[in-house]
């Protein structure tokens, strides 16, 4: 008995504030619903200044991370849209072979390669514009030509005169096109 009141007289009284301890058990804390009268306040609120610091540094952090992950997504999406916009005469060129040779073997060759080319932009999310037999759409298609054909509907794009590309956010280049007036 006589060791379990010694341990009780030795122990610590924790007040409602969590930071102080009071050696005499028989001590009243004066820390309450109003505050805490202990020395250790002012160690809280400076405390407190320091988180509300470290949260605005972490949300500024947070808001740079953002802004330098939209740059390198504009910079890599300029990067590609540019080397595309170097490429384009290759495709031009197919169209024109396409035209000209009469060899089916080279012809279904030229036209392979050409879809291997198509697949390998549309990695990089450029894809083909898609045109004949749709309605015409400014923000997609270069109307040059026009033709009266029955056959077709008002606005309907009948041939395609060069291929356009676009990604999600941007046309590359316009599909120039021939569209049907009636």
């Amino acid at each position: 008995m006589k060791g379990k009141k010694q341990d009780e007289k030795n122990e610590k009284k924790t007040c409602g504030c969590g930071g102080c301890h009071h050696d005499d058990k028989n001590e009243t804390c004066s820390c309450g619903e109003n505050g805490c009268g202990c020395e250790h306040n002012d160690v809280s609120e400076d405390a407190l200044g320091y988180l509300e610091m470290a949260q605005r540094i972490q949300a500024d952090f947070e808001n740079y991370k953002k802004r330098n992950a939209d740059v390198a997504l504009k910079s890599y999406n300029m990067g590609v849209y540019d080397f595309v916009e170097k490429l384009l005469p290759v495709f031009d060129s197919f169209k024109q072979a396409r035209q000209t040779i009469s060899d089916e073997k080279a012809l279904s060759g030229l036209n392979l390669i050409h879809g291997q080319l198509i697949k390998a932009l549309d990695t990089f999310g450029i894809k083909k514009i898609e045109c004949v037999g749709q309605e015409f759409d400014p923000s997609l298609h270069n109307a040059v030509l026009t033709d009266n054909n029955p056959e077709f509907g008002n606005d309907i794009i009948t041939e395609e005169l060069q291929e356009g590309f676009k990604s999600e956010t941007k046309v590359i280049r316009h599909s120039v096109v021939k569209i049907n007036k009636i």
